[in-house]
C-alpha cells in the first residue's frame, strides 16, 4: 500500500498523471471535483473498466445563490441542508461493500480541495448559533472531521493492500517565526480574524481552510508538487517535484537518483 498527495494549481497535470500512470489498476475514483466525465482521454477508460467513477453531483449550497448571498451578509445559516458531505462520506462507508471498491488496486479523492468544502458548508448549516461563520468550537470539529476522514482513507487502503491518491489545489500560508506571533480578534459582526505580527514564513501547503492544511502532509508516505515550466524553445512542460524546495515540504521515498523534478509518472518513480 502507498499513500500520495498530488498537489498543484488547475492545469498541473493531476489528474491526468493518476489517470494516465498509476499502476496498480483499475482505478476507483471519488470525483469531488466533478471533472473526470467530461475529460476525452478518461471517457474511453471509464467505458472499458479501467477506471470507476464516483462522481459528488450535489451542489455546494442547495438555494439560489442571490438568496444565498443575502442570508450570509446577514450571518444566517442556509435554509436548506446541503447534501454533498453526506454523499461523501456514503462514498467512504461504501468502500467496504461495493464491487468496484473491491476490484479497485487505487483509491483516488480527487479533490479534498472540494470534498472538506462540503465539510464546511454543512457545518455552517448545522451551527446552533445559526451563524454563516464558524465558532472556534465549530472550526475543531472541522479539524477533527478532516483528521478521521483521511484516516479513515488509509486504514481502509492499508487493510486491502490498495494505492491512495489524494488530490489538492495549493495555496500560500504563513507561519509565524520565533519573533513573530499571531493574535486572534474580534472584527466587525462578531467575526474573529487573524492579525500577524513580526516575521513569517511563507509555505506553499494544500488548499484546504484550517490548520488542517499544515498537517495533512504528516498522513502520507509520498508528498509531490505538480508545475508547469517552460523549456529552453518556450514550449510547456509538466514537472512532478519530489524534494523541499524550501516553501513546500514534499518527499519521496524512492531513489530518483538525486533528481528533485521528474517526469509526472508513478511508474517511473515507483520502482
Amino acid at each position: 500500500m502507498r499513500s500520495c498527495i498530488l498537489m498543484g494549481p488547475p492545469g498541473s497535470g493531476k489528474t491526468t498523471m493518476y489517470v494516465k500512470t498509476a499502476p496498480r489498476r483499475p482505478l476507483l475514483v471519488i470525483d469531488a471535483d466533478r471533472k473526470l466525465r467530461s475529460l476525452p482521454f478518461v471517457v474511453p477508460l471509464i467505458e472499458k473498466g479501467d477506471i470507476f467513477c464516483w462522481e459528488l453531483d450535489e451542489a455546494l449550497v442547495e438555494e439560489k445563490l442571490s438568496l444565498r448571498l443575502k442570508r450570509f451578509v446577514a450571518n444566517e445559516k442556509p435554509l436548506k441542508e446541503p447534501k454533498g458531505w453526506l454523499k461523501f462520506a456514503q462514498f467512504a462507508e461504501d468502500l467496504e461493500s461495493k464491487p468496484e471498491a473491491k476490484e479497485a488496486g487505487t483509491i483516488v479523492i480527487d479533490s479534498l480541495t472540494l470534498a472538506f468544502a462540503h465539510a464546511l458548508r454543512l457545518i455552517t448549516y448545522w451551527d446552533d448559533k445559526g451563524s454563516a461563520t464558524l465558532s472556534p468550537r465549530n472550526w475543531a470539529g472541522y479539524l477533527t472531521m478532516c483528521q478521521e476522514t483521511i484516516s479513515e482513507f488509509i486504514d481502509y487502503s492499508t487493510r486491502q493492500d490498495k494505492d491512495l491518491i489524494f488530490t489538492v489545489h495549493e495555496k500560500v500560508g504563513e507561519i509565524p517565526t520565533d519573533t513573530g506571533k499571531v493574535i486572534k480578534r474580534k472584527g466587525d459582526g462578531g467575526i474573529i480574524e487573524r492579525e500577524y505580527i513580526g516575521t513569517m514564513n511563507v509555505k506553499v501547503v494544500p488548499s484546504i481552510m484550517g490548520h488542517f492544511a499544515y498537517e495533512l502532509a504528516a498522513y502520507v508516505q509520498e508528498f509531490y508538487a505538480l508545475n508547469v515550466v517552460l523549456d529552453k524553445d518556450r514550449k510547456p512542460k509538466w514537472v512532478c517535484r519530489v524534494m523541499p524546495d524550501g516553501s513546500r515540504d514534499l518527499r519521496t521515498s524512492y531513489d530518483t537518483k538525486g533528481e528533485v523534478e521528474v517526469e509526472p509518472d508513478f511508474r517511473k518513480i515507483w520502482k
